[in-house]
């Protein structure tokens, strides 16, 4: 079983915070704490090539190709932004060849470039 934690951005202050535990929402497990201020994301159970944790949001590097993590069908899926053709492949069998280089929030611009 992997790991709960959680991150969020606060597009107030332009600063994302990291937390092992949050409030959990008794109703299907739902997560209700993201507000238009408060965008929340999970840590996927992986690591990159060089350790890190993986988020919901994150940029990867595949190939040369920044690609987003994006949570999708009760699974977390890859693809470069703006395709919403997820990337089939399951993610253990290649996330640890990639590496964390951003993510949707602090850098924007390594996404728009794809």
């Amino acid at each position: 079983m992997r790991e709960i934690k959680f991150r969020y951005w606060d597009s107030f202050l332009k600063q994302m915070y990291y937390s092992d535990y949050w409030i959990w929402e008794e109703w299907q497990g739902a997560i209700q704490q993201t507000t238009p201020d408060r965008i929340t994301m999970q840590f996927t159970g992986m690591l990159d090539k060089s350790g890190k944790e993986i988020y919901e949001g994150d940029i990867l590097d595949r190939k040369g190709i920044p690609c987003e993590v994006y949570w999708h069908d009760h699974e977390w899926r890859l693809a470069p932004r703006g395709e919403r053709q997820f990337d089939k492949t399951p993610p253990f069998l290649f996330v640890r060849s990639m590496e964390v280089i951003g993510n949707v929030w602090e850098n924007c611009d390594l996404i728009k470039e794809a």
